[in-house]
Formats: structure tokens, sequence, C-alpha cells
């Protein structure tokens, strides 16, 4: 009953969210979606695995840019060779929450080329589910890349995962949101997100795709896979 409930929210449901009472600021956004930051739910927990098999021997400093709670740096550094990692976001209640699991965090507003610039070199940097966000994304992703000593690891949800194709066919418009229909600026299918790299010179890339439809999601991922998953190593 559960999974057919969802399946139906899913297709032709809205979050019930009074959209003129709520603000855009991301304490908001985080207070509505989880309660405690320092976990990880379980579409992160296969992520974050995911996010391990391309943290390359070697690699000890870990920038986690929009990071939103301390979850994936802990779990990398458990399970890594990462030794220093810094959590960047702009919601005052994840910083306070990095600070209590004794993870270094900074402020950091990405919606400007200045607010971009403060991000410092690392081995690695991570962007999860942050530049569907941005307006400017490219900016993010190359100004990051310049910077990291081995590679960037980034996740964005596909737009071309066959619940949101059967949203538009039945004339609602795909929906990646949960708090605000402003969330997500930028979309990507499989497709979209192989052209994008390639448009601004990355030929060196490898590209996991996740969640969705077990069995049919390995198959054809472009169409039953839920979330991508990028990683452009430096070489």
């Amino acid at each position: 009953m559960y999974r057919f409930k969802k399946l139906w929210m899913d297709l032709f449901g809205y979050p019930n969210n009074d959209l003129t009472a709520l603000r855009s600021d991301t304490d908001t956004y985080w207070a509505a979606r989880r309660k405690d930051l320092s976990k990880l739910s379980a579409w992160q927990q296969e992520r974050a695995h995911l996010i391990e098999k391309f943290v390359p021997k070697g690699a000890y400093t870990l920038a986690d840019v929009g990071c939103g709670g301390p979850g994936l740096i802990l779990f990398l550094k458990e399970r890594t060779a990462l030794v220093n990692a810094v959590g960047y976001d702009n919601s005052s209640w994840v910083l306070d929450t990095l600070k209590e699991h004794g993870v270094e965090g900074r402020s950091v507003v990405l919606d400007t080329e200045e607010g971009i610039s403060t991000i410092e070199a690392a081995d690695v940097v991570t962007l999860m589910e942050i530049i569907e966000h941005i307006p400017h994304a490219e900016s993010l992703v190359q100004s990051v890349y310049a910077k990291a000593s081995h590679g960037v690891i980034f996740s964005v949800p596909n737009t071309g995962y066959v619940v949101y194709r059967l949203r538009l066919l039945f004339g609602r418009f795909p929906m990646q949101w949960k708090v605000h229909p402003g969330e997500h600026v930028r979309f990507w299918t499989l497709t979209d997100m192989k052209w994008w790299l390639g448009s601004m010179g990355h030929t060196n890339y490898t590209i996991i795709t996740y969640r969705g439809v077990p069995i049919l999601n390995k198959i054809v991922p472009s169409l039953f896979a839920a979330g991508l998953v990028v990683y452009l190593p430096k070489a």
C-alpha cells in the first residue's frame, strides 16, 4: 500500500506545502527535509558507497561543497585515507551541526563568482545534489575542478527518469523539489550530461547511474535510473 501511494504521489501529487508561508533560505529547507543532518538517508548511503570508489589512494583532503551536514564527510573519513575535510554551506544550522561533530565548516555563497572563489584547494571536491540549484553550474564545476588535485565528484537527479517522463505525459512538470518549486534551476538527463561535459572540454569522465527501478536501471539507465554520479579525474 505504501509503495502504491508513493508511486501515485510521484506521478500525480504535489507536496502539501503552503508556498506563501515558506521562505527560500537553506535553514528552512533543511528543517523541512531532515532533522538529523549527521545521518545519511538510504538514498545518500547508496550514493556514498559509489563516491567511496572514486576517492583515489593518496587523496587526503576533501572539500564537500554544499555539504548539507557532516554525514558524507564522516562516512568517507571512516572508509578512506582522508585526513582533513572541510564542509562548505550557507546554512547556519548545517555549520553548527558540522562543528558539533568535529568537522570544520566554512560559510559559502555559491550564487556569485566571488563566493565560489572562496572554496580552497583540496585533493577531492564533492558537489552532491548541488549544481542543479546553481544557475551558473558551469562556473562552479570548472572552478573547483581547477582547484582539485585528484578530481571532482558530483551528483544530480536524472531528469530522464521514467517517473518524470510519465509526469510530463500526464501534464505535470517533473517534480524534483520537496519544499519549494524554486529549488532546482538546472536539469540533466544522462544524454544531456555527456553533452554538457563535452561542451566544457571534459572527455575523461565516469558516470554511474543509481536508484530508480531495480534491474531495469542497469539495463536502460537513461530511462530507469533516478540519479547520476559523475567523476571528473585529474589525469
